[in-house]
């Protein structure tokens, strides 16, 4: 199994569809089971509530806050913990609830986490598609729209790279990124993937565009395309758009945003509000993209 480009060895029967085979750049290995060095793990440090539910990474007090040296662990309140051993890539859980729950939390919480802390990947609270074989990116805050476009992208044919969480890898100078969970949810609820998405990326391809989107007033009808260059482009990302921007991270953050401003197109959309206006804003998004290439 594939997910974020890592490829997951377990024994697992998975109730989701997850991608079978595709590239990676690392592995681990998942269990059901409770390490004996869990007890080690005392220090609870909150994360967020997220789906009615508090989250905790769980580390050794001897290391340094949120920057763990051997193991650690993501905790959800009342459901389960994840556990990580860093030296062998391996995970184990243990868990109260139903399996289809782990399986969520797993997929869709826990290895954007893993990956912040254990591989060189720039994680974006972003939808996206593959458009021409490259990644178009859309960033907005918490209902702002993105999963609706990129659900409304996803029927006109193009395949689905991300739902929500997008891992940038990089190579060569530039980042390049694959599927990360082939399901989407157009509409928000609590603890699902959504809906099985079989056009989905299993390929690397560049992260090219990168769309910042905004809401119009309400007497909007036609999309404004403001390029963005300089500060303007860190000034205009969403705060909430990095993924776990642990103080630790931040230089390292820092950096890769400032990689990806220089080697993908940088776009602030304003677009009219409504699901109407999806078939309109889908043509100048495309007539758009052929004025970048």
């Amino acid at each position: 199994m594939v997910l974020y480009g890592t490829k997951i060895f377990s024994d697992i029967d998975w109730r989701h569809q997850f991608a079978a085979s595709g590239v990676y750049r690392q592995e681990l290995s998942l269990e059901c089971s409770v390490p004996d060095w869990a007890e080690r793990l005392a220090r609870r440090s909150y994360i967020q509530t997220t789906h009615r539910h508090e989250t905790f990474l769980r580390t050794d007090p001897s290391d340094a806050l949120w920057q763990p040296r051997e193991y650690w662990a993501y905790e959800i309140a009342g459901l389960g913990v994840f556990f990580a051993d860093r030296q062998k890539h391996r995970v184990l859980y243990q868990w109260e609830a139903d399996p289809w729950q782990m399986e969520f939390w797993f997929a869709h919480l826990f290895m954007p986490l893993w990956l912040a802390l254990e591989s060189d990947a720039l994680l974006l609270h972003a939808s996206a598609v593959e458009i021409g074989n490259e990644a178009v990116i859309f960033c907005a805050p918490s209902y702002g729209g993105k999963s609706t476009l990129a659900h409304f992208l996803m029927q006109q044919g193009h395949r689905l790279i991300t739902d929500d969480t997008i891992a940038l890898f990089p190579k060569n100078g530039r980042f390049v990124t694959t599927g990360s969970v082939p399901y989407s949810r157009p509409y928000r609820e609590f603890e699902t993937l959504g809906e099985y998405v079989p056009n989905f990326l299993t390929q690397w391809c560049d992260a090219a565009h990168l769309y910042l989107l905004a809401r119009g007033d309400d007497a909007m009808h036609q999309s404004r395309f403001i390029p963005l260059h300089g500060i303007a482009r860190f000034t205009s990302l969403h705060k909430s758009s990095l993924i776990y921007n642990f103080p630790h991270l931040k230089i390292r953050q820092l950096r890769d945003t400032g990689t990806l401003f220089e080697t993908a197109q940088v776009t602030h959309l304003e677009r009219p509000w409504g699901k109407v206006y999806l078939p309109a804003l889908y043509t100048e998004i495309l007539n758009h993209l052929k004025r970048d290439r």
